[in-house]
C-alpha cells in the first residue's frame, strides 16, 4: 500500500524549505498579498520571504473585502491618512495594455522612508488581476524599482526582462533603507533554495530514466 507524501505543516511545501530560512530583523513591516496558486508552488518565493523576515504578515487570496483589507494595510485611521503604506509594483502607467489603475498613480519618494512595505506574490498576469480587483490596492502610493540588473531566479521565467521574484524584489527595495547587509544571508538562502528545487529535478529525471 502506498503511502501518500504530504506536505509540510510549516513551509506547505512538498520538498521543504525550512532549513533554507533564516532570521532577518527588516526595520519596515513587509506584507505580502499572495496569490492562491503560490501557496504551495514549488517555485515560488514567497513563502521564504515570509518566514525569514522578522516582520512579515502574509495573506492568500485574489480579491478581498475591502474593510478587512484596510486591516491588513493600516494599523490605524492615522496611518490611512498618512499614506505611509507602499506598494511595490512596476510603473505601468506610461503602457496602456498593462495599466490597471483607475485614477491618477501616486508615486512614492524613494528618500522617504515608508512604514510599511506590500508586495503582491504572483505571476504578473495574476498580480494585475488582483491589483484590478481591490481597488484600495490602486489608491496606495506605488515604489517602482528602476535600473534594475536581472536577477538570480533562473527556475521561472520571467514576463520582462530585468524582472525579479517576489524576494528579490522585496529584499532590493528594503535594502535601500535597511542596507544590503542585512538581507545577504536571505539572498544567499534563496540561492540555495533554487539549487536545491534543480538539484531535486534532475534526481527525478535519473530515477525516470533508470526506471
Amino acid at each position: 500500500m502506498l503511502v501518500k507524501r504530504m506536505p509540510c505543516q510549516q513551509c506547505l511545501r512538498m520538498q521543504c524549505l525550512c532549513h533554507r530560512v533564516v532570521s532577518v530583523d527588516n526595520g519596515i513591516p513587509l506584507l505580502i498579498i499572495q496569490h492562491p496558486l503560490e501557496l504551495t508552488h514549488p517555485k515560488g518565493s514567497g513563502r521564504l520571504l515570509h518566514l525569514s523576515l522578522q516582520q512579515s504578515s502574509l495573506i492568500s487570496g485574489e480579491t478581498f473585502d475591502e474593510n478587512d483589507l484596510r486591516g491588513e494595510l493600516f494599523t490605524s485611521v492615522a496611518d490611512a491618512a498618512l499614506a505611509g503604506t507602499v506598494l511595490l509594483y512596476p510603473d505601468t502607467s506610461l503602457d496602456q495594455s498593462e495599466d490597471v489603475v483607475q485614477g491618477p498613480l501616486h508615486v512614492w519618494p524613494e528618500d522617504c522612508r515608508p512604514q510599511r512595505l506590500v508586495v503582491i506574490d504572483a505571476t504578473w498576469r495574476k498580480s494585475r488581476k488582483i491589483l484590478y480587483a481591490n481597488p484600495l490596492l490602486q489608491k496606495l502610493p506605488r515604489l517602482s524599482l528602476t535600473d534594475v540588473e536581472t536577477g538570480s531566479y533562473r527556475i521561472r521565467k520571467a514576463h520582462r526582462e530585468g524582472q525579479l521574484s517576489t524576494l528579490e524584489a522585496s529584499v532590493l527595495a528594503l535594502s535601500r533603507w535597511d542596507g544590503d547587509s542585512v538581507y545577504t544571508p536571505l539572498l544567499s538562502a534563496f540561492s540555495a533554495l533554487m539549487q536545491d528545487y534543480e538539484d531535486n529535478l534532475q534526481a527525478q529525471k535519473n530515477k525516470k530514466a533508470l526506471s
